[in-house]
């Protein structure tokens, strides 16, 4: 199973081209040229990685990550020929753990997949039990991947979550995007890829939506990241 890999991608030529270069690499790929013949295989099969082309020809080829996200949890790679902030933003948001563009070639793919099948993408986080309350009243739950303020409640995807223990663990520290990538996924940071801005991003937005205007999150410019200092931290653990 780890090194399963399922490739989503309508272009006959380009399918061909990624999954012989797997295979070279000893994966055992299986290919799809739509989404429904996919979404048939993963309610019996669960693959160590999913390779998406974001172009599949649809309307709203965006959609195509929540549904896969509807039936799996695995680490799910967009691999797409868009090369837009807006369209990276939207595909984090539906779901995806990691957005590459075809532009890059598939020395990235590669590499990304080779560390996911390692299983390094989850050596630095561990599922815990732990419940982070802030002085600032938000309530932080990593092992639900939730966050509370005032009885609002917000949903975390796994990598927002991840990034919120890491920041939240490093109080007042701040953290490089090559720590924040490296700690979250355990892959190395290219200095291309805007994911780490991303996430932080969505995680802000979603505190702000619950309600509470201070930031918890700081930019430490030119250097990353840090929770804000003077945030008083209270760590719990729930009894199971």
């Amino acid at each position: 199973m780890d090194k399963d890999v399922f490739l989503i991608e309508d272009d006959i030529m380009s399918s061909n081209l990624i999954s012989r270069y797997f295979k070279k690499h000893g994966y055992v790929v299986t290919s799809f040229t739509d989404i429904s013949s996919a979404m048939l295989k993963l309610n019996n099969v669960q693959p160590r990685c999913i390779i998406l082309d974001l172009d599949l020809d649809c309307e709203t080829p965006l959609d195509n990550i929540s549904k896969i996200r509807l039936l799996s949890s695995t680490y799910l790679i967009v691999f797409s020929s868009f090369r837009r902030f807006d369209i990276e933003t939207l595909a984090y948001s539906k779901g995806c753990d990691q957005y590459i563009s075809k532009d890059r070639g598939l020395i990235p793919l590669i590499h990304a997949v080779k560390q996911i099948s390692n299983g390094r993408e989850n050596h630095n986080i561990i599922a815990t039990n732990k419940i982070w309350h802030y002085s600032s009243g938000l309530v932080f739950d990593y092992l639900n991947r939730t966050i509370e303020f005032e009885g609002n409640l917000a949903s975390l995807t796994r990598i927002e979550a991840r990034t919120l223990s890491v920041l939240t663990s490093s109080a007042y520290r701040t953290l490089s995007r090559d720590v924040l990538t490296k700690s979250t996924t355990g892959r190395d940071f290219d200095g291309i890829s805007r994911s780490v801005d991303l996430t932080v991003s969505k995680i802000r937005n979603k505190i702000r939506a619950l309600g509470l205007k201070d930031e918890i999150i700081i930019t430490v410019q030119s250097l990353g990241y840090q929770l804000k200092s003077g945030s008083e931290l209270i760590e719990k653990t729930e009894l199971p």
